[in-house]
């Protein structure tokens, strides 16, 4: 239900929100050693796929509880968004939330410039079902948010520069 790839400049890491991702679990245990094996010489780029998203806009409140829950692993010192940030993972790609989102730079909840940690996070649920609605209220971190149908399509220049459109 887990497993990464390099190809390219980019190692590229799928995981399962609809598994454990307690720190200590087998899942987390495997992305811990993952990210820590990446070779960011050859493979300067890391993205991140999952399921369900880590960051969410309204008024979706019960999938912001579940991407509270995957940020934070409540109750532990130990956190799923710390674990990506130590390892420097640069995109985190999700859906699940049909419409299109892009938040800033962003570590707990706040923008963070690029040399203090924190990365993208891009919901990319904009085909397949009826868009959902996504209210002008927003957090701080919130990019650019849209409801059209689309796709997007990531371009990398080796190791100068990462490309979503």
């Amino acid at each position: 239900f887990w497993y990464s790839f390099s190809h390219g400049s980019v190692h590229f890491v799928v995981i399962s929100t609809e598994h454990d991702l307690r720190p200590g679990s087998r899942q987390y245990r495997w992305l811990e050693r993952d990210l820590r094996l990446v070779d960011r010489c050859s493979t300067p780029w890391v993205v991140l796929s999952m399921h369900r998203p880590m960051y969410v806009v309204y008024p979706h409140k019960s999938n912001r509880i579940v991407g509270d829950h995957l940020r934070w692993a409540v109750g532990v010192v130990e956190q799923l968004e710390g674990l990506l940030d130590e390892h420097r993972v640069d995109l985190v790609l999700s859906g699940h939330v049909h419409s299109y989102s892009r938040t800033c730079n962003v570590l707990d909840e706040h923008c963070v410039p690029a040399d203090r940690g924190g990365m993208t996070h891009i919901i990319v649920g904009c085909a397949g079902r009826k868009l959902t609605d996504v209210s002008h209220a927003q957090e701080e971190w919130l990019e650019y948010a849209a409801v059209r149908y689309g796709y997007g399509r990531v371009t990398v220049n080796s190791g100068f520069s990462l490309l979503f459109e």
